[in-house]
C-alpha cells in the first residue's frame, strides 16, 4: 500500500467519529446537519463551534431563554408561548388554479 491510502485509513476513523460527536452535539442545538460537517473537518474545535455559536432553537419572547422547538408553554416562565406564523410561500410555489 502506498502512504495515502494508509493516511486516508488512520484519518477515517477520526473523521467518523468527530462527525458522530458534532451530530449528536448538533441535535442539542436544532442543527444536526452542521453539526456533522463542523465535527468531521474540524474534530473537537468544531463541536465547540456547534454548542457556541450554532443555536437554532426559539427564543420566549417573555424571558428570552432557549426553548425547544413546538414548544407551547415555557419551561422556564411558564408562559404560554406564541405559535410561529406561517411561512409565506416561496416564489417558486404553485399558485392554486381557479376552475376555468
Amino acid at each position: 500500500m502506498d502512504s495515502a491510502a494508509i493516511i486516508i485509513m488512520n484519518l477515517a476513523p477520526f473523521i467518523v467519529f468527530g462527525g458522530v460527536v458534532g451530530g449528536i452535539l448538533g441535535s442539542l442545538r436544532c442543527n444536526v446537519g452542521s453539526g456533522i460537517v463542523w465535527g468531521a473537518i474540524l474534530g473537537p474545535i468544531g463541536w465547540l463551534m456547534v454548542l457556541v455559536l450554532m443555536d437554532r432553537r426559539p427564543v420566549c419572547p417573555h424571558c428570552r431563554e432557549r426553548v425547544k422547538p413546538g414548544a407551547v408553554i415555557c419551561r422556564y416562565c411558564q408562559r404560554p408561548l406564541e405559535p410561529l406564523p406561517p411561512e409565506a410561500p416561496g416564489p417558486l410555489a404553485p399558485e392554486s388554479e381557479s376552475g376555468a
